[in-house]
Parts: structure tokens; sequence; C-alpha cells
């Protein structure tokens, strides 16, 4: 076991010692938990593709590098 010191967000510390409290657990308990979950769900986000949904519109109805007519066109 190693021993490390971390510098915690005044906010994230009391919101860890609560669950800590509610849980029935030690403050080191509950962040080996917690960190364990994270870091073992961390590299499942990548395997899901996004797709993306396209639509024929047809022509546009304003050139959208003119910017005068772009906010014209919004305008209406």
């Amino acid at each position: 076991m190693k021993r490390t010191t971390v510098i915690l967000d005044d906010d994230l510390f009391m919101t860890l010692k609560k669950r800590s409290l509610v849980e029935g657990k030690t403050l080191k308990e509950t962040i080996n938990t917690l960190l364990r979950s994270s870091l073992s769900h961390s590299g499942q986000r990548g395997n899901k593709r996004f797709n993306w949904k396209t639509y024929k519109c047809g022509r546009p109805k304003v050139i959208l590098h003119n910017r005068e007519a772009l906010f014209s066109k919004m305008e209406e």
C-alpha cells in the first residue's frame, strides 16, 4: 500500500466526507471505491460509436460567411 498526498477542493472534500458518513465507511475506503469504479469504467466510453444523422434540406437561403446577410435572415 502506497501513501500519497492529494489536495482536494473544499467542496469535494465535504462531499466525500458526507458520503463516507452515510455509507459508514472511512474516507480512505470511500475514495478507493470511487477511484476504482471510475478507473474501471474510464475506457468503456470510447467503445460506443456515434453516428451523425444528416438530412437533405435543399440549398442554403443565406451565405453563412456573409455576416450581415446572416443577421438579416435571423431577424426575419
